[in-house]
């Protein structure tokens, strides 16, 4: 019977590599794993109340494995910030897109369909918006590195206030003060479901009142003259 032919460096060096390919591959999983069910308990508890193994127990994981991926609480943090932040992005990018030659070329009515389509997005992605809210009661770094990533989405919203205001409209904002108003008012009620159900008897999710409250903050916002 032949024997096999001895192992090369080669031939070593790619059965290695096979299993730090699945490793890595493995390591992602676990590592969105524990992003999602870190955003969930930031979004419902809050940083400093939030903890490891709060996380770890949500993420059916272990409390040094975030740690071996993440560092500390303020790594898992910024990691969840990004994450939510970029899925925030992708969705909202196509409504920022300046029009084509087959949409509405109203810079006004552009304005409106971006309000829309960004309170849509809010919906989606509320535990964005909780984020915010709860990082906004207080200044600090972690309110500075969540408003700067979250501005960054938002980029063509100031061009095209600028154009909106040029026909006369919105003259009473600056941009600063325009973004945290559309950011209150569209996304303060989609943080504070237990309040929107109280007092409306509606849940934030439900279409009825997404359609209600995205008019009511496109025409308080922009109303029709």
């Amino acid at each position: 019977m032949t024997s096999p032919p001895p192992l090369t460096t080669k031939t070593k060096l790619k059965s290695a590599r096979k299993p730090g390919r699945q490793s890595a591959e493995v390591a992602d999983q676990t590592k969105l794993q524990i992003i999602r069910a870190a955003l969930a308990v930031f979004a419902r508890s809050g940083f400093e109340a939030a903890s490891l193994r709060d996380i770890a127990a949500d993420a059916a994981s272990t409390h040094s494995l975030i740690r071996h991926h993440f560092g500390s609480k303020e790594g898992v943090w910024q990691a969840v910030v990004n994450h939510a932040v970029s899925q925030y992005t992708q969705s909202l990018r196509i409504h920022l897109e300046p029009p084509s030659d087959t949409q509405s070329s109203d810079p006004v009515e552009t304005l409106r369909s971006v309000i829309r389509s960004m309170v849509m997005v809010s919906a989606t992605h509320s535990e964005v918006a909780k984020l915010l809210m709860r990082e906004g009661s207080e200044d600090g770094p972690r309110l500075n590195y969540l408003l700067e990533r979250l501005l960054q989405s938002q980029g063509r919203l100031i061009p095209l206030l600028l154009e909106v205001q040029k026909l006369g409209y919105l003259k009473q904002f600056d941009p600063p003060m325009f973004l945290m108003s559309l950011l209150v008012m569209g996304d303060g009620p989609l943080a504070l479901p237990a309040l929107v159900k109280a007092m409306t008897g509606h849940d934030v999710q439900s279409p009825t009142f997404l359609e209600r409250h995205i008019a009511t903050v496109i025409e308080t916002l922009l109303p029709r003259r």
